[in-house]
């Protein structure tokens, strides 16, 4: 073999690496999907909780009014 055929393959092996070690870096992740909460749930974290519950983690400023099920602000 010559000097130049061990170059090109020198030349190629070093394509092949850098392909393998570096080609698979722009592989799509799974997108987050979060959970769907039944009517009368929030979601809170990673789970739903009753609504009612989900106001009050707000502090005292904020009460469930039963009537309407809204959160609201005193």
């Amino acid at each position: 073999m010559n000097k130049t055929a061990i170059a090109v393959l020198i030349a190629i092996a070093l394509v092949v690496a850098a392909v393998v070690l570096f080609g698979k870096q722009n592989v799509a992740q799974a997108p987050i999907v979060d959970p769907i909460c039944e009517p009368g749930y929030e979601l809170v974290g990673e789970g739903c909780i009753p609504a009612k519950e989900a106001c009050e983690l707000g502090g005292d400023q904020y009460y469930f009014d039963e009537a309407t099920e809204e959160c609201l602000t005193r």
